[in-house]
């Protein structure tokens, strides 16, 4: 573990580090800026914004799932949420990038801004 810590800070590695097996944590540490400019150090609860690291995990778990035969590729999200406004996108789509939808950031500003006021 004392070679891991120093090819992180060797590195530069900014970000958490948990190793467990058979779920008992073997290592934790944290390395880098919570926030660079104002130094503030990364800690062990620091929170992340998954952004695009989420992407290719789910794309895993829907594969899977088509894959043991529980879904299928050319199902709708209509299928699972009949009230979806936008019909007809498949799951397919959604995993291409070639669905249609807006950009959610393009209007969810205004909405995450509602939800922190109550």
């Amino acid at each position: 573990m004392k070679l891991l810590c120093k090819i992180c800070i060797r590195v530069g590695f900014n970000g958490n580090v948990l190793i467990a097996k058979n779920g008992k944590i073997l290592y934790q540490n944290s390395f880098g800026w919570a926030n660079y400019l104002l130094k503030d150090s990364l800690k062990i609860d620091s929170k992340f914004e998954l952004a695009s690291v989420s992407k290719p995990l789910t794309g895993i778990g829907i594969l899977k799932l088509v894959e043991e035969g529980k879904l299928k590729l050319d199902q709708t999200i209509n299928d699972f949420y009949p009230n979806f406004p936008y019909p007809d996108i498949t799951i397919k789509q959604l995993l291409s990038h070639r669905s249609g939808l807006p950009n959610y950031v393009y209007f969810s500003e205004e909405h995450w801004k509602e939800k922190r006021r109550v």
